[in-house]
This record gives C-alpha cells, structure tokens and sequence, in this order.
C-alpha cells in the first residue's frame, strides 16, 4: 500500500533526479498516482495505491505547503474523529481523506503529541521548514516498512531498501554479522539491516533530524506497557467490543474490501464480524487453497461459511480460491 521516499540536506543541495528515479522502483506499491514535491532542501515523492478518497484533491501526494511536507503510506481509521476534534480547535477540515487529515493534525499538534491520537497503520515522513526538522514515524506495531540512510550529508528514507540503494551513493555491501540471524528467524531484527549502511525504522520509533542535533532516535510506544495496561481492565466484552470496533473502522474505504480466509480461528472470526457489521451485499472472500488434500484447509474453510450463510441470510459470500501447488 503506497510508497514513500524522501531526502533531506541540510548542508547540501537535494538530487530532485535521483529522488525521481527513486520513486520509479516503488511504482508496484502504488500504481494509482505519484508525485514529488520539495521545499529548499528537502524533496519527498509518493506512489499512490488509492483507498479513501481516490478522486479527491485532497487525498493526492506530498501534501505540502509553503512550509510543511508530508509523505505517508498506510492508513488512519479514526481520521473522521480527528477531523472533528480539530474542527473544535478552529482547524477547518472536509474529512475526506486520511492524509489531508493527518497532515493537519502534525501542524496543529506537531509530530510526538499527534501519534497516541492515531489508530492506524502507518509510515511516514513529515518535515517542518520553521523548525529545521525532518520527523520519520512507524505505526506501532510495524505493519508499514521505512527505512533510512545517511550519506553525503544527506538523509534519505524510503518504503523499500532498493529505492535507497539506486538514489543515493549508499553502499550495498552487507552487513555479514547480521546473515545468521536473518537465517534463525526469518529476519534481522533491530534497527539494522543485511545492508551495512542502511537502518530500519523500528515499530512504535520515531527519528528526528535536524542540523542542532543530526538524528536522534526514541521510542514512543512499548508493547509490554500497553499490555499491563489493557490486561487490568481486559474482559471478555471488552475483547469483542474493541475487536468489532476495529473491524467496522477497517471497513472505512472507498474501494472494495474483503477477507483473507484460512482454516484458522481468527480469520474466521473476522469473517463472523465483518458480516455481521453488513447489512446486505457481496462479502469478498480469498482463499489460497492447495491441490496437497493433506496440507488444504478447504474442509474447514466450508464449515465456516455453511454456518455464516445460515446466520446472515442477506450476505452474499464470495470466495475467490487459487492453488497454490505444496506438496511437503
């Protein structure tokens, strides 16, 4: 879901070419829109994948005015409350699109007391002329990539490591003493990456870089506080009150929505949900089966959806399956 890159100098001028060529190696994320767009030094592209807002101006890429820039990739599902909040401050908003909404709040409140107000997915970077400082912010839990890269007193940040390596002089030698641990779990964790000079924005981090204090890296958000906190006041109605919460406002789009399937208990219970929430209409469902019987999960995958059409007699449910060819 979108792409984004950016570059900012402090001492230097920015390559508006090679943040170009940059943006093209992200095209495949957002093949709807692109668009870059600068402030003395500092150019930050866009490779748009549309979801709210697909025709509205507002939705377009860098948002930006004469003294902010901001490049964002994920999505915010309670932007409509916060355009209602900041309504309340003064701050005109037409809560058409996440962005424009975001790119608001980050003016108004600025970047640290923007982020707990979020509910969303996402990876962005925001820079503010007055201040002289670029921010780069990851959702909490990591599901938006962004990586970034100092060279030639440049700082570059990109969704992918590829776009850093072909707009920047970055080199691509790798980081040897990281391969095994990418071979134990799948993947190098930590800030750094198989590549010895480029770095990875960890979840719930948040960089900022400005020419008083280079790049300075927190935390603004800890997964085992958030635990302590929400297991003391868990229960069981909670646990569904907040899990149908979260599947409606993942229903906010204005493209078609649908279900990933498999066997297991929680994509069947956001099928229960999500049905649930509609009160007529096509419900998408995808289902990766596999030609191995023993592997395949389709058994189960029909239980499921013989006891949703009983229960929600208006939904139409439509499974798209493909196969995938296992055979260990």
């Amino acid at each position: 879901m979108c792409g984004v890159v950016g570059c900012v100098s402090f001492e230097r001028e920015v390559p508006l070419k090679q943040c170009e060529k940059a943006l093209k190696t992200l095209r495949h994320r957002g093949p709807d829109d692109s668009g870059m767009a600068s402030i003395r030094n500092t150019c930050f592209g866009h490779s748009h994948l549309s979801i709210l807002g697909p025709t509205a101006i507002a939705a377009r890429q860098p948002a930006h005015d004469e003294n902010h820039l901001l490049t964002f990739n994920g999505e915010i599902y309670n932007y409509q409350e916060l355009a209602s909040e900041l309504f309340s401050f003064g701050v005109a908003s037409s809560g058409l699109s996440d962005t424009k909404v975001l790119f608001q709040c980050l003016i108004h409140w600025g970047v640290e007391k923007t982020l707990p107000k979020l509910d969303g997915m996402f990876a962005f970077g925001f820079y503010d002329k007055t201040q002289r400082e670029l921010t780069l912010a990851r959702d909490r839990v990591g599901e938006k990539p962004l990586y970034w890269a100092y060279c030639d007193e440049r700082l570059w940040f990109a969704s992918e490591i590829k776009a850093l390596l072909v707009a920047s002089e970055v080199s691509s030698d790798p980081s040897l003493n990281r391969i095994d641990d990418y071979f134990y779990t799948g993947k190098v964790n930590g800030s750094e990456t198989l590549f010895a000079e480029v770095y990875e924005i960890e979840p719930g981090t948040i960089l900022k870089y400005s020419p008083a204090k280079g790049a300075e890296i927190k935390s603004y958000w800890q997964i085992e506080k958030a635990f302590e906190a929400d297991l003391k006041q868990m229960s069981l109605k909670h646990f569904l009150d907040d899990m149908t919460k979260a599947v409606s406002q993942r229903n906010l789009s204005d493209v078609p929505s649908g279900v990933l399937m498999s066997g297991g208990i929680e994509s069947i219970t956001l099928v229960d949900l999500q049905a649930g929430i509609m009160e007529d209409g096509p419900l998408n469902l995808l289902f990766a089966d596999n030609f191995n019987k023993q592997l395949s999960e389709r058994t189960d995958v029909d239980l499921c959806l013989d006891s949703a059409r009983a229960r929600f007699k208006c939904v139409n449910f439509n499974l798209h399956a493909e196969f995938q060819d296992i055979t260990t």
